[in-house]
């Protein structure tokens, strides 16, 4: 290999999580890593496993939500107990479903990014202020997570919150995996 392209080439042994340039002879820069320099030492992103609410409540984060108003309820409940691990952020458990949403739009009123998360059936209790904030209109970004429970595993009922959605004109996207996930929360 001609040494242009040596320096280039990266080997990575994943049986240890380190970076090796010996594998391959690339000479040591000044200010490299060590062949045995771990990779989060190195600031090269690792990827992790999570479940759909984990990495919605990491998309909050990384998205710079700072306030979370929520009532809890199966599915949904996981999401906030995710994010209140994240100090920066302001979580807690409102009386019912229309205080935790009326919180999460005072807070998007004020400038701040919020999120507000329910249960299905709790988006009819919600349903009067998430009309007034679709009217009205915000000032920072207000994600509200509705949960539906299809097959009732923990819900009285089945509902399809899409027809809320469209009642009330706000967008609604649908991940199906975890990594989409993520993705959808930080574009909304």
């Amino acid at each position: 290999i001609p040494l242009e392209e040596r320096e280039t080439i990266l080997s990575f042994f994943f049986r240890d999580m380190t970076m090796t340039m010996e594998a391959i002879n690339l000479p040591m820069r000044v200010g490299m890593a060590t062949p045995r320099t771990p990779r989060w030492r190195m600031n090269i992103p690792m990827k992790q496993l999570m479940l759909g609410n984990q990495a919605f409540a990491r998309g909050l984060y990384e998205a710079g939500c700072s306030v979370v108003s929520s009532y809890p309820g199966t599915p949904s409940t996981e999401v906030t107990e995710e994010i209140a691990k994240y100090d920066e952020v302001y979580c807690e458990w409102a009386p019912n479903e229309k205080v935790a949403m009326e919180v999460a739009f005072g807070a998007c009123l004020a400038g701040k990014r919020s999120f507000c998360g329910m249960k299905h059936v709790g988006l009819n209790v919600a349903a009067d202020p998430l009309y007034t904030c679709s009217y009205t209109g915000v000032n920072a970004g207000m994600v509200i997570c509705v949960a539906d429970d299809a097959g009732m595993h923990s819900s009285q009922n089945e509902q399809d919150s899409r027809h809320h959605a469209i009642a009330a004109k706000v967008p609604m996207l649908e991940p199906s995996d975890s990594e989409e996930a993520l993705e959808f929360v930080k574009t909304a």
